[in-house]
């Protein structure tokens, strides 16, 4: 499955290449900000401690010009997504003749999901002076060829005997370096991803910058019991050069 849908893509790319006249090639790397939206029959839950994981994104985009005011863009991406939880909280023992306890435990884990993606985008251009201000939009496909879960805890004891204070910490991690099949029990997503997503920026000469914001449409819980959901939202920083413009 994992090479007829990468085979697929890269017919995508060569089909569009075919109209090489018109047609722009450029390299891409910018920064992504994932998070992911977790729900069920009882509404969203994972939502209190969640925040935005940082990756990256990078590879190759094809820019096909129909006119001075639309062109059609579509690439060939490596882009990590994914979410973050951070927690603490803080529990006390005692006093305990005379002795009190107070640990306070931060939690941090990441889900790292590393995709390789194909955009199909629809973009307007508005010439602006010597620069162009651009709209795009369009779907896009993802195949996650790796996935990883990482998990670190750092726990801060500090013990007050009758005035004395002193204080300790320890830190453990893990990781599960296999999140991504079929198997509910095994995995927590499965490795399609599709969805939706607007964009714009602006270009200078060869160089442009641009922001997008992916919505992914699949379901991609592995245990879609209760009617479990786990879908895909990223926001994207991007800057491309396009060569022989």
């Amino acid at each position: 499955m994992k090479r007829r849908l990468i085979t697929l893509m890269t017919m995508g790319l060569l089909v569009t290449s075919s109209a090489s006249a018109q047609l722009s090639f450029g390299a891409q790397a910018g920064m992504n900000l994932g998070r992911m939206n977790f729900e069920s029959d009882n509404g969203p839950y994972y939502d209190e401690n969640k925040s935005y994981l940082i990756g990256l994104n990078a590879g190759v985009a094809l820019n096909y010009e129909m006119s001075d005011a639309f062109s059609f863009r579509t690439g060939l991406l490596f882009s990590q997504k994914g979410v973050k939880f951070e927690d603490t909280y803080s529990y006390t023992i005692g006093p305990i003749f005379g002795v009190t306890s107070t640990t306070t435990v931060t939690t941090n884990t990441r889900l790292i999901l590393n995709y390789i993606e194909l955009p199909l985008a629809l973009r307007i251009n508005l010439a602006l002076g010597d620069a162009t201000l651009f709209i795009e939009g369009g779907p896009y496909l993802g195949y996650a060829i790796s996935g990883k879960s990482i998990g670190e805890s750092e726990s801060t004891t500090v013990t007050d005997d009758n005035g004395t204070e002193s204080s300790s910490t320890s830190s453990s991690s893990d990781t599960d370096n296999d999140e991504i099949g079929n198997d509910d029990n095994e995995h927590i997503v499965t490795a399609f991803d599709f969805g939706v997503y607007p964009g714009a920026g602006m270009r200078f000469g060869n160089f442009e910058v641009g922001v997008s914001y992916r919505l992914g449409l699949a379901n991609m819980a592995t245990n879609q019991d209760n009617g479990n959901t786990i879908n895909n939202s990223v926001i994207g920083v991007n800057f491309r050069f396009w060569f022989g413009d």
